[in-house]
């Protein structure tokens, strides 16, 4: 099995630390039949195995870069939005953060036509149109939610247990 390597970088700026992260996928074979080993700069995934065929059919153990998408906006947003509710002085036991990311064939290629977040937010200390508003200012700080906005449909929803 190859590896791949990768390096992560930390570049500091007067007003906001600009993060860079990194992944490298090296593949060999043809799209079809070959299959690619991703690796992150943090080294969090060494050699996470990747091939169209299970992409685009049953995945049997292997990801995508949808779902490696879908996981990304899924830990950005609960990140988001556990900020936002600690900023509204909002307790709460546990939030689950789930993402279903679409990809659809539009004029002929792929594109990821949407985003779709739901959230269940274990909490007392709020009622659903507090949620709401919560939501809405952790979608809009989720740079996630940002970069999926401009090219893809990205809903919301969430509900309160507790």
């Amino acid at each position: 099995m190859p590896q791949c390597t990768s390096s992560n970088h930390r570049r500091r700026s007067r007003s906001m630390p600009q993060v860079v992260r990194s992944a490298t996928t090296s593949w060999t074979g043809t799209l079809a039949e070959g299959e690619g080993y991703l690796a992150t700069g943090s080294g969090a995934i060494t050699s996470l195995p990747l091939t169209f065929p299970r992409r685009m059919g049953e995945p049997e153990g292997f990801t995508s870069p949808e779902e490696l998408l879908a996981s990304t906006h899924a830990s950005c947003f609960a990140m988001s939005l556990a900020s936002a509710l600690a900023a509204a002085a909002a307790s709460f036991v546990e939030l689950v953060v789930t993402v279903d990311v679409t990809l659809n064939r539009v004029d002929g290629t792929l594109a990821v036509t949407s985003s779709d977040v739901q959230v269940a937010v274990d909490s007392e200390s709020i009622d659903q149109a507090a949620l709401d508003e919560l939501l809405e200012t952790a979608d809009k700080r989720c740079p996630m939610s940002q970069l999926i906005r401009h090219g893809a449909r990205v809903t919301i929803s969430g509900v309160v247990e507790g």
